[in-house]
């Protein structure tokens, strides 16, 4: 609030424009593979059980940020929780994906999509595990939206 007492007012500067110049330097940081899932949305086709096919589910992509595509940084938990009958300190992860045309509207991020880390990068996670989407917070890394997910399936 102070930078503002005695500068411009807050509609006169261009958040999106200081964004855009902002992102390659975070960008440059991105090494991780992603893909968001909306099981809502999922297509399923009916089960014949006289010639024993269908009765499968084809899950609904909303996202893939490709190889090289997200940062993620592991959300460890000092109380251990039990996955797949291991102990594990993973309790989440908080991620962010580049912005590009194939991507989809930042708006439509919601709670309730499913997280999958085709690759950690940095971070190796098992891509056998999904993450819920929990929420997108403000930060003040202001050129792109963080995302915290946590873990709900491992294996």
């Amino acid at each position: 609030m102070g930078v503002f007492a005695f500068g411009p007012s807050v509609t006169s500067i261009d958040i999106e424009g200081m964004a855009e110049g902002m992102r390659p330097s975070l960008e440059m940081w991105m090494n991780a593979h992603i893909k968001i899932i909306d099981p809502q949305r999922q297509t399923s086709t009916k089960y014949d059980p006289t010639a024993d096919t269908g009765g499968t589910a084809a899950e609904i992509l909303v996202l893939d940020s490709g190889a090289n595509g997200a940062i993620i940084q592991p959300i460890r938990s000092p109380s251990r929780i039990d996955v797949g009958g291991q102990a594990n300190g993973l309790l989440g992860i908080r991620f962010q994906f580049k912005r590009n045309a194939t991507s989809m509207q930042v708006g439509t991020m919601r709670g309730g999509l499913l997280v999958q880390v085709v690759d950690g990068g940095n971070a190796p996670i098992p891509s056998t595990w999904r993450f819920g989407l929990a929420e997108a917070i403000d930060s003040s890394l202001m050129w792109d939206h963080i995302y915290d997910a946590t873990l709900i399936t491992g294996g």
